[in-house]
């Protein structure tokens, strides 16, 4: 993940690129904006996302790795995971890395680059990587919580909101809350927070004759 940035060098010259998201604010601040990457009254960032869905031209991406001053070989980094705030320890073992989004910056003139923008009421993309006590936080700090649940809902909101651009009807989720907090995280706290006389049914419901068992189309 990173944000669509048009670059201009002190000589005028401009390059509009993917800038990743743990340098970005950096760059920023470093470019004269002390609070760095601050969201907009909407709470997000107004530097707009890139989702790293790349399509490469085979023939140029070969063209690049056999350059004789590339040899195969690109830049990397290291970009640590922290385990809090203070820094001072790895929250899992740090590795090299490099950016694909990096590789027109190696293209020649007649290599064309370009993007293509989104909607952004519909999620094309979720991560699922994070671990249920991670996810939690970050939900708790208004961030993406990255975990596989909240990736399901994306999908099923996004499958939703299609339908209805193509004109079917949808209705809306009804929000429901089973536990509270950290009440019910693991299959142990859900076996304590529900005694044995508790009852959940999960049936289906039609929109159109608001009957659990129709013959509507």
């Amino acid at each position: 993940m990173g944000a669509i940035v048009k670059l201009k060098k002190s000589d005028g010259q401009t390059m509009t690129c993917n800038v990743e998201y743990n340098l970005l604010e950096p760059m920023l601040i470093a470019a004269g904006h002390k609070d760095g990457d601050v969201a907009g009254g909407d709470g997000f960032s107004p530097y707009p996302g890139n989702m790293n869905q790349l399509i490469f031209h085979l023939p140029s991406y070969l063209s690049i790795l056999q350059k004789e001053h590339v040899d195969g070989l690109v830049p990397e980094f290291v970009n640590p995971k922290y385990k809090d705030e203070t820094r001072t320890s790895f929250k899992k073992p740090a590795r090299l890395e490099c950016m694909m989004q990096d590789l027109p910056r190696k293209f020649d003139e007649s290599m064309q680059v370009g993007f293509t923008t989104v909607q952004g009421d519909i999620n094309f993309y979720t991560p699922v990587k994070n671990n249920i006590k991670d996810a939690a936080i970050k939900q708790r700090k208004n961030m993406v919580p990255g975990c596989a649940s909240a990736g399901e809902a994306d999908l099923y909101t996004a499958n939703a909101k299609i339908l209805r651009k193509i004109g079917v009807t949808v209705a809306d989720p009804v929000e429901k809350v089973y536990g509270e907090g950290e009440l019910a995280i693991t299959v142990k706290d859900w076996l304590a927070s529900f005694t044995a006389s508790s009852v959940i049914y999960i049936f289906f419901f039609c929109v159109q004759c608001q009957a659990t068992r129709c013959d509507c189309p």
